[in-house]
């Protein structure tokens, strides 16, 4: 603590001049805090994939792998199934908690919580009413009589992991937009080392496709569970969601921000599950393998750049509630630079050895063509482009853009997909979908030169 006399002798420009100073190295320290822990996190979830991809892979076979891959990237776009108010919830906490306004965290933190519940048991209740009236099998293009017979389980065992996910992950928020990400991410490696030792299991003891997914999926939701007690029992019990808290007027401030998080959500959704779903109904579901294992591969690089950029987010928003706005355009050239440098070294590395890894690590069926591989490359560098900026504008509240052009280009991205994989199959649609990133990012950095330009004229 400063001595109190000090700073009253002290020249106000000078006071004000060290508290910035003070906060600004305080965000970077939680920035970096939450970014070595998200690196171990990382670390585990490569370590666990380098194992764990082909031990299911040689288990399971082509198609139910790929039968796998298919549902997953089919239950991961529902992820925008809580109507963006996660994301809402984020910025909302680091705005509170940057003012010190208690009340107005407990009154978040409670709505949100009772919104997603009731969007949660509402999804299972429509869920289990359909559930006998779909084909299933048909519906993820199944073929041989196991895959068949284990599609529609399987797609129960992750549908019901991700809407328990929904009211508990308000604790990840919660730690995101306190600037304590370090703290999710230690209970994220503990779901992910979890999670590998039941997949171990599910395969010793010779179980179907649903245990491997009941294992995979479980683990991580059931240390969400420990975590948000954890959270709001131990760490924070002031903050406890409690039905008293509950407030239309909140609701009403999350729904109208989450709905613009919610649009720019389904975009990036549709971007990045959208090719797995098309490769599967155009091409077969044993197609799936040759993009999705060598997109495994390439995340390693996407890995990289969102352990680093993602503890930014709600440290811009912290900024941006002060009116800190040099530091936001002082950390966003820093952040830009170096998503991109990891994200082509990333790229170059990638595609001059994937002919040699992929047949070592898996198998030589699911090496992707020429086309596939420079399109997942470019992906990547895209991709870490638009990550850098979406800290950026989502911490700075620069939403309605993002809600507009995002979908657009998505859908761009499946029209160039649906047409090009006639002649160049995989690869097609793998193409399409990194012309959609390259709009994305190029419209993010157009909106963040605008916002900064504005701000500086201010």
């Amino acid at each position: 603590m400063r001595n109190w006399n000090v700073l009253r002798s002290t020249p106000a420009s000078t006071v004000y001049a060290t508290v910035d100073s003070d906060r600004s190295k305080d965000r970077y320290r939680r920035a970096l805090l939450t970014s070595l822990t998200s690196a171990t996190m990382k670390g585990i979830t490569i370590m666990t994939t380098v194992v764990s991809v082909p031990l299911a892979f040689r288990y399971l076979g082509l198609e139910r792998y790929g039968l796998w891959m298919t549902i997953s990237s089919a239950v991961t776009l529902l992820t925008f199934g809580d109507l963006g108010l996660g994301n809402g919830l984020l910025n909302a906490v680091a705005t509170a908690s940057a003012t010190g306004d208690r009340l107005t965290l407990r009154r978040t933190v409670s709505t949100a919580f009772f919104l997603l519940l009731a969007i949660a048991v509402f999804a299972v209740t429509a869920f289990t009413l359909a559930y006998s009236h779909v084909n299933w099998a048909s519906l993820f293009s199944a073929k041989s009589a196991v895959a068949t017979a284990e599609t529609a389980s399987t797609c129960a065992v992750l549908f019901m992991c991700f809407a328990f996910s929904l009211p508990l992950g308000t604790v990840q928020r919660v730690q995101l937009g306190f600037q304590e990400g370090f703290r999710s991410n230690l209970w994220q490696i503990a779901g992910s080392v979890l999670a590998f030792v039941a997949l171990i299991m599910a395969i010793h003891f010779h179980r179907g496709l649903p245990w491997l997914v009941a294992a995979v999926s479980g683990g991580p939701v059931l240390m969400l569970a420990v975590n948000w007690v954890a959270q709001f029992y131990w760490n924070r019990p002031w903050l406890m969601p409690s039905w008293r808290l509950f407030d239309l007027v909140t609701a009403r401030s999350l729904a109208s921000r989450g709905g613009l998080f919610f649009c720019s959500q389904v975009g990036a959704a549709l971007v990045t599950q959208a090719p797995t779903l098309m490769i599967a109904q155009f091409l077969g579901a044993a197609s799936v393998p040759e993009y999705g294992v060598a997109l495994k591969v390439i995340s390693v690089v996407l890995l990289l750049n969102a352990m680093l950029l993602s503890p930014l987010w709600p440290a811009y928003a912290e900024a941006l509630a002060i009116s800190d706005i040099p530091w936001i355009r002082r950390t966003f050239a820093r952040t830009l630079l170096l998503a991109l440098a990891i994200s082509v070294s990333g790229a170059i590395l990638f595609f001059s050895t994937y002919r040699l890894l992929i047949p070592i690590w898996v198998s030589p069926e699911v090496v992707p063509t020429a086309l596939t591989a420079a399109s997942l490359s470019a992906f990547a560098v895209f991709n870490s482009v638009r990550y850098a900026a979406s800290m950026c504008l989502n911490g700075c509240n620069r939403l309605f853009g993002q809600a507009i052009y995002q979908v657009p280009a998505a859908v761009v991205g499946i029209l160039l997909a649906a047409v090009l994989h006639r002649n160049s199959g995989v690869g097609g649609i793998s193409l399409g979908f990194t012309a959609s990133e390259f709009l994305v990012a190029l419209c993010q950095l157009i909106e963040i030169r605008m916002f900064l330009a504005a701000s500086k004229r201010d």
